[in-house]
């Protein structure tokens, strides 16, 4: 049971993430959102709260990707045994994915609201926006 939890749970995960990945294509910092955003007289709220998105989607599916892959490796290392799905374990591993799913979510929407929150305090800064 243990190898299935670990394996689907890894696969479900490393799913979820590649979702987020794609949804956040690129990663971008906050200084290089804020010139983006930028324009001659002021900058574009729309635009600097997508690009913050995509960097919080981006930072938060590469973590999960990582952390699917260590659970893949974890479940062939240390069980090593073919694959024999329980349902038990299977039940538990898509609870795990839907807690993870949550919790990846929650953190991207935080890590692109404090992303859009710094790169809007860095156009207030003097001599920024031209």
């Amino acid at each position: 049971m243990l190898y299935t939890v670990l394996w689907l749970f890894g696969v479900l995960l490393a799913s979820g993430s590649a979702l987020l990945l794609a949804r956040g294509a690129s990663l971008v910092r906050p200084e290089t959102i804020a010139e983006l955003a930028s324009t001659n007289v002021g900058y574009n709220r729309t635009a600097l709260r997508a690009l913050a998105q995509q960097s919080a989607d981006a930072a938060v599916g590469s973590f999960a990707l990582v952390v699917a892959v260590v659970l893949q490796l974890v479940s062939v290392l240390l069980v090593g045994a073919p694959i024999r799905l329980s349902w038990i374990g299977a039940f538990l591993a898509v609870v795990f994915f839907a807690g993870a799913a949550f919790v990846g979510m929650r953190a991207a929407d935080r890590l692109a609201a404090n992303a859009a929150r710094r790169a809007e305090a860095r156009l207030r800064e003097p001599g920024v926006i031209q």
